[in-house]
């Protein structure tokens, strides 16, 4: 089952990776073919462009390739501070919020948040819900994370942009879906959310935001990480 599995995701990665690799060498020979210098500036952009999104694709196929059957697994879970973690994830984000002209805030709690959890796989959960969300949210919009604890521990990522249909929504943890608005990702960024919430046996749930315009995205970690 292990081999079928990561066999499957061979063809897929390989599937995926043949259209962008394609786009970068047209736009290359593009470059290569101008000889007008603000024209060749214009192709090496755009090229520079499509290799940040290559690596991006190729960095979150890593990422999932560490989470198939038979990989290394997280072998323990230890007790850290989610509130100090996902502050901290969310500072990150603020110059590129801030270059987009999106609100990027954090609300959490006034004491210390503690669960079990691996710091480097949450820290990657949250940049995959924190890109999404300023990627897909237009200048001016809002993007809140949140971390409560008052009802069993949250942890959220809330924005103002264009919503998930609901329609979409039982298909967007599956790796490479890409929705109406997902032209320009990967279709893996919710797959890794997914797939790090279970190794954490946290659930996942999509829900409109308070104005449904936009989407939150929450992790509901056990009680027993608590």
């Amino acid at each position: 089952v292990a081999l079928d599995a990561q066999q499957h995701f061979i063809a897929d990665a390989a599937h995926q990776l043949r259209t962008p690799l394609a786009g970068l060498k047209t736009q290359i020979n593009l470059a290569l073919s101008q000889g007008d210098p603000e024209q060749i500036q214009l192709a090496l952009r755009q090229l520079n462009a499509s290799s940040e999104r290559t690596i991006r694709l190729v960095n979150q196929m890593l990422a999932l390739a560490r989470m198939e059957p038979g990989a290394a697994k997280i072998e323990a879970l230890e007790p850290l501070d989610l509130n100090r973690l996902a502050r901290a994830a969310t500072m990150e984000w603020v110059p590129l919020a801030f270059k987009k002209g999106i609100d990027l805030g954090f609300e959490g709690e006034d004491e210390t948040v503690t669960i079990l959890g691996d710091a480097l796989s949450l820290k990657m959960l949250l940049d995959n819900l924190l890109d999404n969300a300023i990627r897909y949210t237009l200048p001016g919009g809002q993007v809140t994370v949140r971390v409560a604890a008052a009802a069993g521990t949250v942890l959220s990522v809330e924005d103002n942009g264009p919503g998930i249909p609901v329609a979409e929504r039982g298909r967007v943890f599956e790796r490479f879906y890409r929705g109406r608005h997902g032209e320009d990702g990967s279709g893996l960024g919710l797959a890794i959310v997914h797939e790090i919430a279970q190794l954490h046996e946290a659930r996942v749930a999509l829900e409109e935001s308070a104005d449904a315009k936009g989407v939150v995205v929450k992790i509901a970690f056990p009680a027993t990480a608590c």
